[in-house]
């Protein structure tokens, strides 16, 4: 099936976005809560953490969005077979 590999790769990228996406609201709770500010020791790192996460899943989705557009195009590629 030439549709598999890309089905496989766009099923694993929204696993993985899933569960970046629980990380980042767990890390956004954290942080409103003010008292986590009155410690650089444990904000700092919070802080850097979820920008880590931003940009891990910034990416993952870009990568997603280019595979949705590598199936419609292997989609439109077999059905243009079929005719």
């Amino acid at each position: 099936d030439t549709l598999k590999p890309i089905l496989t790769q766009l099923e694993q990228l929204e696993k993985n976005i899933t569960k970046l996406e629980l990380q980042q609201k767990d890390l956004g709770k954290r942080l409103a809560d003010p008292e986590v500010y009155k410690d650089a020791k444990e904000s700092v790192p919070l802080i850097n953490k979820y920008k880590d996460v931003r940009k891990k899943l910034e990416e993952l989705v870009i990568r997603w969005e280019h595979g949705q557009k590598q199936l419609e195009a292997a989609k439109r590629g077999l059905d243009n077979q079929d005719m």
